[in-house]
């Protein structure tokens, strides 16, 4: 028997998205959430989880087409974005343009996902990050989400026709939470704006903005897997973003690990009821349901910050499908089905069910 090893890098074989013709997909319609019937989903991990993405897409938009995929977004690494665990390898910006090219041929719109809220004047000409610009231009239409201004002012001097959205990450360094004013001024200046993570669940104050600002300009991420209340989410992207400077300085990794112990981030939990102070920022059905109530329509289910493409999956089937009791056994079948159906290779990370998960290339 061959041993079982995990690849070596992040970097995914350029034809992941192959053309290809495909048996009629079964109709798994009655899965779709009535619910949020209307909701606009984004979905996270190009260049990062990309056949765990795929795998998604053939199933939602071939089998449960009432569920509507607006967007998919994500990032090659670039000055402009951030790692949150492994640094992934370089993509050359052939390979990008080969695997954009495919992407713009699926029905969902591409998000450029820079993610970096603290991109430096100096730090503003990057040769991978101007390529992805330069490519993403040439796509029928151009979406960049940034969380940097130094970035939306390049970009919207150099591409005026881009439509500029402001990414979660822009909210926290800014320091957003509870700011309706600022919202007011973004709203005013990008396409659309995510939401600070603490902004989504607050429930007064999400009465308050749709009373005063139109709902369908903000996005709200739905699967944020960082504390509620952290006291330290701008910190943490600062020592990221340090990172990303200079990968081979040990002092921002201490930094970030002493920031993880100091909020315990890392005893992190799904379920309110264990301990609130440990609760993650992870949408529960009803508060999603309560800012669906009040005209929120967009939705992100993010990648960046999960360890594997196995829990990204679960969070797409948790969030789109419908939360009925008698369908629960279905959707884990569906979860299962999609995860064989990720091809190689997968992260680095170890995730704790790597030596029991079985892929087609094990």
């Amino acid at each position: 028997m061959s041993d079982i090893s995990q690849p070596q890098s992040f970097v995914i074989a350029p034809d992941i998205f192959p053309a290809s013709a495909q048996k009629p997909a079964p109709d798994f319609s009655f899965l779709a959430n009535a619910a949020f019937a209307d909701a606009r989903w984004n979905i996270g991990g190009i260049f990062l989880y990309d056949s765990a993405v795929r795998a998604a897409c053939d199933f939602l938009l071939g089998s449960v087409p009432a569920i509507r995929i607006e967007s998919l977004s994500g990032a090659p690494p670039c000055l402009w974005t951030l790692e949150w665990f492994s640094a992934r390898k370089l993509v050359p910006p052939a390979e990008i343009f080969s695997r954009l090219r495919e992407i713009a041929k699926l029905p969902p719109q591409f998000v450029l996902q820079l993610d970096n809220p603290f991109v430096r004047a100096e730090d503003a000409e990057d040769l991978v990050g101007d390529s992805l610009l330069q490519i993403c231009s040439e796509l029928p239409q151009m979406h960049v989400s940034v969380a940097s201004e130094t970035l939306a002012e390049k970009i919207r001097a150099a591409f005026p026709k881009a439509q500029l959205h402001a990414g979660a990450n822009k909210a926290v360094a800014e320091n957003a939470r509870g700011n309706v004013d600022y919202y007011r001024v973004a709203a005013e200046k990008f396409f659309r704006v995510a939401l600070h993570p603490e902004d989504a669940y607050d429930k007064a104050f999400l009465e308050k903005l749709a009373n005063v600002l139109p709902p369908e300009k903000f996005e709200i991420v739905a699967n944020d897997s960082c504390l509620r209340a952290c006291p330290l989410r701008r910190e943490h992207l600062a020592a990221l973003a340090k990172i990303r400077l200079a990968p081979w300085d040990a002092r921002p990794l201490q930094e970030r690990h002493a920031l993880l112990a100091k909020a315990g981030c890392e005893e992190v939990s799904n379920t309110p009821s264990r301990d609130p102070a440990r609760c993650a920022a992870l949408l529960s059905h009803s508060e999603l349901a309560h800012a669906y109530g009040l005209g929120f329509r967009h939705f992100r289910i993010q990648a960046e910050t999960l360890r594997s493409e196995i829990a990204f999956l679960y969070e797409i089937v948790h969030f789109l499908l419908t939360n009925d009791p008698e369908f629960w056994e279905k959707k884990a079948f569906v979860a299962t089905e999609l995860a064989s159906n990720v091809r190689e290779p997968v992260p680095i990370v170890k995730t704790g069910i790597s030596a029991f998960s079985m892929r087609k290339y094990d």
